[in-house]
């Protein structure tokens, strides 16, 4: 379910560099036609996302794809989207399980924390994941995960959508 150090520190640290310098300004709330909703009827999450585009941000790509990460090669020419969340602090996700039309999703934090992470439900069980740079986060198809109110901000993760 977890596997530590899937994205190196290095690769972590540039990323983080290319949002901060270059891409900060193009996160988008995730509000109106973004809005990520739930299974909670009327409630939706708050936080923000960076929508990585081809031709657009090929730094950030070649970067999250480096050779000395363990993502398979050939993904970096078939993903289907990569999203950048970003939480700043009081932002959450709702208690939601996935519904993108693809055949598997990637989930990598960017930062650490030691009261930040994503709740997971895994076989009637609630696990706590606390944020690890580079750490790699397996999710089982349509299970229940959510992140409460991040207290440390701010929160970064990676999705990839294949």
């Amino acid at each position: 379910m977890i596997t530590p150090n899937y994205i190196s520190s290095d690769s972590i640290s540039r990323i983080i560099n290319l949002l901060t310098i270059r891409y900060w300004g193009e996160f988008k709330r995730r509000e109106g036609s973004l809005k990520h909703g739930s299974g909670i009827m009327n409630l939706d999450s708050k936080f923000s996302t960076l929508f990585v585009e081809k031709g657009k941000h090929n730094d950030l790509i070649d970067t999250i794809f480096r050779s000395d990460n363990q993502f398979d090669s050939s993904l970096k020419d078939t993903f289907e989207f990569i999203q950048i969340q970003k939480y700043s602090k009081g932002d959450y996700i709702v208690p939601h399980r996935d519904v993108y039309d693809v055949c598997k999703l990637h989930l990598v934090t960017l930062t650490k924390s030691l009261v930040d992470g994503l709740i997971v439900e895994e076989n009637n069980t609630l696990i706590k994941i606390y944020d690890e740079p580079g750490q790699y986060v397996d999710l089982s198809k349509g299970c229940w995960h959510w992140v409460d109110p991040v207290k440390n901000a701010p929160r970064l993760t990676l999705v990839i959508g294949e």
